[in-house]
């Protein structure tokens, strides 16, 4: 492995061990170069990464990990599994709520934090969406949408723009989750 390869593996090991995504839109200068590395030198990292039980995955402009288990003849571990999937339901249901806020709400799309509070204020469906979603439901309206932004931004698939307006982007990685989405309606009989 070369030199500049190997002393950034550490780092990109770091950030996707943690369930985060390397977007090539990032804003965050250390996640571009990160990204660019991994798509630079594909091949070489799967073989690395794959050596020590992870697989380097590639998305529509982003890298992810996921968990080798094909030295467990293929059983995934329970609790790995039902963590994983717990991840996915939540992020899903995320999904729906901002695109019941915004119908456009895709890839490289901005939201700030005041602008989905003003929407779920005068938006009966929107606020009753919120509700439901438990384990974002906080005493203010504010701190529910702020709890489901950094969710995202946790999740690697938004970053803060601006922290004076609160404002966010939308990265590449929301394709992870919104494959997903397609996937159960394509399942249940959906166009």
């Amino acid at each position: 492995m070369e030199k500049r390869l190997e002393k950034n593996v550490r780092p990109i090991f770091e950030k996707l061990s943690q369930g985060y995504f390397l977007s090539e839109s990032s804003i965050s200068v250390e996640n571009k170069k990160l990204y660019r590395i991994c798509n630079d030198n594909y091949d070489e990292l799967y073989d690395y990464f794959q050596l020590v039980g992870f697989e380097l995955n590639k998305g529509e402009n982003y890298f992810y990990f996921s968990k080798d288990f094909s030295n467990n003849e293929h059983k995934i571990p329970e609790k790995y599994f039902n963590k994983k999937m717990a991840d996915i339901f939540e992020l899903l249901e995320l999904l729906a709520f901002m695109i019941t806020f915004d119908n456009d709400f895709k890839i490289a799309s901005r939201v700030s934090l005041n602008e989905l509070v003003v929407a779920v204020e005068k938006n009966i469906a929107l606020e009753t969406n919120l509700k439901s979603l438990k384990s974002h439901h906080k005493e203010t309206i504010k701190e529910s949408c702020e709890s489901i932004l950094k969710a995202f931004v946790n999740a690697g698939m938004m970053e803060v723009v601006d922290s004076y307006t609160e404002s966010y982007k939308v990265l590449e990685s929301l394709d992870y989750i919104m494959v997903f989405s397609k996937e159960l309606n394509i399942d249940k009989g959906y166009e």
